[in-house]
């Protein structure tokens, strides 16, 4: 018999996800979830719908990229800051930003 972990998002009435989901639908479900991919999308919408949906999910990837800073941790085992910066006079049209990397912690420093 083995044990089983429990969440407390689990034990809440009403929080069906996870683990309280394949015991309500069964593995069967999945599986067959699976297989069909997005075909009922596809079949409901067509394919030029869904390219227009990947096209709009690419562009507010590409806008939140290029204009939000984020935290990134360093293959040396450091953080540091990347805030994209569009330089205000240019000679030709960018593309995508110049990124400025500010250091925010050093565990090799640290030591």
């Amino acid at each position: 018999m083995g044990v089983e972990q429990k969440d407390l998002w689990e034990l809440l009435p009403g929080a069906a996800g996870g683990r309280e989901l394949s015991r309500l639908k069964g593995r069967d479900y999945f599986v067959e979830l699976g297989k069909r991919g997005g075909a009922a999308t596809k079949d409901r919408y067509g394919s030029d719908y869904l390219r227009q949906l990947a096209q709009r999910g690419g562009e507010a990837n590409r806008k939140r990229h290029h204009s939000q800073p984020r935290t990134v941790e360093t293959w040396y085992g450091g953080t540091e800051r990347r805030i994209p910066y569009w330089p205000p006079t240019m000679t030709k049209r960018r593309k995508r930003p110049l990124y400025i990397y500010v250091e925010i912690e050093n565990e090799e420093q640290d030591e």
